[in-house]
């Protein structure tokens, strides 16, 4: 759970932020606020275990894509981490949740500019008898809302092909 404890308070509510506020506020009934605020409350807390339980426990009502891969018998155990990020939680073997951090270059127009922004992005792997099943949460970014001034993304760090 490193990945989560040296991450930025910004980045810890970006990553809370990506689930609906009727869960948030399920979770943590006395939080009060815009989804915003109850996403910095959160994010300040630092509360790594129930925040990483949260996210596993919600992950489906993300908007996801899912991927399932057929394997060998040989396939008994989930890796360890992945590309750019790491296992925060793992439910007896069943499944994994990671998480990566990604890296979206944002180019600024206005004056022209190359700036970076980063998230923390949940992964969850489900290893079944003879398949293995991987869910990105889709991570659709408007780096407009991020900036004051016309933009647009460059490129991405790591995508769902490398992860």
């Amino acid at each position: 759970m490193q990945i989560l404890q040296q991450a930025s308070l910004e980045d810890r509510k970006r990553l809370l932020e990506l689930f609906p506020s009727t869960n948030l506020r399920k979770a943590w009934p006395k939080q009060t606020g815009t989804k915003e605020e109850i996403c910095y409350a959160l994010a300040a807390a630092s509360n790594i275990p129930e925040a990483t339980k949260f996210i596993d426990e919600n992950l489906g009502c993300c908007k996801q894509h899912v991927y399932i891969f057929s394997h060998g018998p040989d396939y008994a155990e989930l890796p360890k981490g992945i590309i750019e990020g790491e296992q925060v939680l793992n439910s007896a073997g069943a499944h994994a949740l990671y998480i990566v951090r990604s890296k979206y270059i944002v180019v600024l127009r206005d004056p022209l500019e190359e700036t970076t922004l980063e998230f923390l992005w949940p992964i969850r792997m489900e290893l079944r008898p003879e398949y293995l099943v991987v869910r990105f949460v889709v991570l659709e970014k408007n780096p407009a809302s991020y900036f004051d001034r016309p933009s647009y993304i460059g490129s991405k760090t790591v995508d769902e092909k490398s992860g």
